[in-house]
């Protein structure tokens, strides 16, 4: 035991009678890489802090419907861990470039740092589009809800105004390259590009003619006049429109085909037209008018037509084996279900007052008698 105790105090009085110059030598050479370690340590307690509050606001602002707040929060969270990271990493690096003055590859931290960040407020402004988007797009109330197409038409007007000025602004910083250079860069180029993608641009101009115009929307139901396509509108981009035919397969049509075609559009007819054409025997001819004024009453009490439009039962022919009496009005409402149904109801009514009255549909007869003589 007491010899262990003399070598504890021979190395006792060993280290208090050292210098040290060695140790603060060493500290001194390797600087930089305490300088790097400490600010790289401080970057991931920031970014642990970060993560930490994310994780415990953003459920709470979801629970209390705080939209914008909640979009905010989305939009930053990411662009900001990484501007983070950017600023500690390049900062580490312009500590370590201080003590190695030779290498021209430290020059170039800053102005990377500088991209960097205009490229993560690029990311945010991004985010925070798509998350404004998603707000109004699923947003009942009427003050800031709106309509599909409006809302993506907007959106992508603002990320192309948001990355042109973002390129814009990082050739001034790189390459430092003034306003008017830019500028008759871009009008000398667009020349060659709209030489060579014609075809693209055309499809981008549909594109923006439908949004002006606005043919249809989202959601809306389209056809072709030459029936090449008929369904549901899809997406509407720059350059391509999705439609969802009857099968419900997906068909991409290029914007530029639309200045060319006639489109209709169900999805905005104000009413359903039923008209309809029904032949009647000739030897039911004198109970005609009779026919056709309770039929024309039975029209004008329906519930489910619209008497503001034209409702009517005329007799407009008399053909070669029936009398010909159009029935014609119009439904108030537009869903096809719905529509058949309320014509289905007056078919069944008008069947009803024929039968009441007695009275036969026309078919197709052949009256006569058929001799066969046999010979022997």
């Amino acid at each position: 035991m007491a010899y262990h105790f003399a070598d504890f105090s021979a190395f006792v009085k060993k280290l208090a009678t050292n210098d040290f110059t060695w140790l603060f030598d060493i500290i001194k050479k390797y600087a930089w890489g305490v300088e790097c370690i400490i600010i790289l340590f401080i970057t991931l307690v920031v970014s642990y802090g970060e993560h930490l509050f994310y994780h415990r606001v953003e459920p709470r602002l979801l629970k209390s419907k705080r939209m914008w707040q909640h979009a905010m929060l989305r939009a930053l969270h990411a662009p900001l861990v990484c501007l983070i990271w950017l600023l500690g990493i390049t900062f580490s690096l312009d500590f370590i470039g201080k003590y190695f003055q030779g290498v021209h590859l430290f020059a170039a931290i800053a102005p990377v740092r500088k991209v960097g960040v205009i490229i993560l407020l690029l990311w945010w402004t991004i985010r925070w589009i798509k998350e404004a988007e998603k707000i109004f797009l699923i947003s009942k109330d009427m003050k800031y809800h709106l309509d599909k197409t409006t809302v993506r038409a907007v959106g992508q007007v603002l990320r192309i105004l948001v990355i042109g000025t973002s390129v814009f602004v990082i050739l001034q910083i790189t390459l430092g390259i003034g306003a008017s250079g830019i500028l008759a860069f871009a009008g000398g180029g667009s020349i060659i590009i709209g030489w060579a993608a014609k075809d693209m641009l055309a499809n981008i101009f549909g594109g923006l003619m439908i949004f002006l115009d606005r043919p249809f929307a989202i959601g809306d139901r389209i056809t072709a006049m030459d029936k090449k396509f008929d369904g549901y509108v899809e997406y509407i981009g720059w350059r391509l429109t999705c439609i969802r035919n009857l099968d419900r397969v997906p068909v991409y049509i290029p914007n530029s085909f639309f200045s060319n075609m006639s489109i209709e559009n169900p999805s905005r007819m104000t009413h359903r037209r039923i008209d309809s054409t029904m032949g009647l025997r000739y030897t039911d001819a004198h109970k005609i008018p009779l026919l056709l004024g309770e039929i024309n009453q039975m029209l004008q009490s329906h519930p489910g037509l619209d008497h503001l439009e034209s409702c009517y039962v005329r007799l407009i022919n008399c053909g070669a084996a029936s009398l010909d009496i159009l029935i014609s009005a119009f439904t108030k409402t537009t869903e096809l279900e719905e529509f058949y149904s309320i014509r289905e109801d007056i078919f069944l009514k008008i069947l009803s007052i024929l039968e009441g009255h007695e009275v036969s549909c026309a078919y197709p007869m052949t009256e006569g008698v058929l001799k066969v003589h046999i010979e022997p």
